[in-house]
């Protein structure tokens, strides 16, 4: 008689829904520098979306990456996009890594301190149905999260890599892909939760600290040179040498 190995609950989870109808066509791209302490709660949530193709980490020269290593092991989707020597986290050049190192047609970015509900497929069936919407977070802490098809997300460029700090590098987004004719929808109550931190962990690690002097900061750029576009990008964007690994095995070197 066969002993088969048991399975941890999300990789369960994972294999069983493997099995039932639905699309599996959203890329969920989240980053971290040190700041992993709420990771494991909210990935306990992300496994539950069966939606989800890939979830992938950027690993931003964390001291301690065991966290990461932890819950990247728990669900064969996950990959691990390792980025080394970087002082200071940036929001804006991690998150464009990570989708850019995703396949989804649908991509959500998220922090890794927001839990999110299984109604969050009413909305991916939303966004992957055509028209002109995406959705974006508005509760306090959760802003920073987004649901949109890769086309569009790529059409604009992205986020600004021009932007330092945690301010203002968002609502850019959501405001260049309005100006490309998409509407944008709140994401409805209930469906994020924001774990809670002290204002001053969110500018840990940062180039800017202080949201003020961030916004600030990041206005005064796009005041002088300009919205970002995907032809800044092209021009602007520094290649960024990484290593992706999976809890599978192997990893792979390679500059995005």
């Amino acid at each position: 008689m066969a002993i088969h190995p048991v399975q941890q609950p999300a990789e369960f989870l994972a294999r069983l829904f493997d099995l039932l109808p639905g699309r599996r066509d959203v890329s969920l791209i989240t980053a971290i520098k040190d700041r992993s302490e709420s990771l494991e709660r909210a990935f306990a949530t992300w496994v539950r979306l069966r939606d989800i193709s890939e979830i992938v980490i950027v690993d931003w020269s964390s001291a301690d990456s065991s966290t990461i290593e932890r819950v990247a092991r728990r669900d064969r989707r996950v990959r691990v996009a390792r980025v080394e020597g970087e002082k200071y986290f940036n929001h804006t050049r991690t998150k464009n890594l990570g989708v850019h190192l995703s396949s989804g047609r649908l991509v959500m970015v998220t922090d890794a301190d927001i839990m999110m509900h299984r109604r969050m497929r009413h909305l991916f069936a939303a966004v992957r149905s055509g028209g002109n919407r995406f959705f974006r977070g508005w509760i306090p802490g959760g802003y920073g999260t987004v649901i949109v098809r890769r086309e569009m997300f790529d059409a604009v460029g992205g986020y600004d890599e021009r932007m330092e700090g945690w301010g203002g590098s968002d609502d850019d987004l959501y405001h260049r892909l309005t100006l490309h004719g998409l509407q944008s929808v709140n994401i409805p109550e209930g469906l994020l939760a924001h774990i809670d931190h002290p204002e001053e962990a969110r500018h840990v690690n940062m180039l800017v600290p202080g949201r003020k002097e961030s916004q600030s900061r990041n206005a005064a750029i796009v005041e002088r040179d300009g919205l970002w576009s995907r032809a800044v990008y092209a021009s602007l964007h520094r290649p960024i040498p990484v290593t992706v690994w999976t809890a599978a095995g192997g990893a792979d070197q390679m500059t995005v």
